[in-house]
């Protein structure tokens, strides 16, 4: 994640690790990444809610951003299994 710096993939901001107060022997990594504060999903959610075609456009957008970033992990040999929109 710390390599990577491209517009359309989260970027992390900072991250940390905590352990088990109990076993001792458990490590958590935190990451801190980009607030994101809409999701395709709830704007998708949005248009069927309102009986509205998802604008096509949108859709254009949308899909060229993820293929983008996709396209930008996939050249520095990071591979993506669990998009989500």
């Amino acid at each position: 994640m710390k390599e990577l710096n491209h517009l359309n993939t989260c970027n992390l901001v900072r991250y940390f690790y905590s352990y088990d107060d109990k076993k001792k022997k458990d490590v958590y990594l935190h990451c801190v990444m980009d607030y994101v504060p809409e999701t395709l999903y709830r704007i998708i959610r949005y248009y069927r809610k309102i009986h509205t075609q998802f604008p096509e456009i949108l859709l254009k957008v949308y899909s060229y951003q993820m293929l983008r970033s996709l396209a930008y992990i996939h050249g520095k040999g990071i591979t993506h299994r669990d998009i989500k929109p």
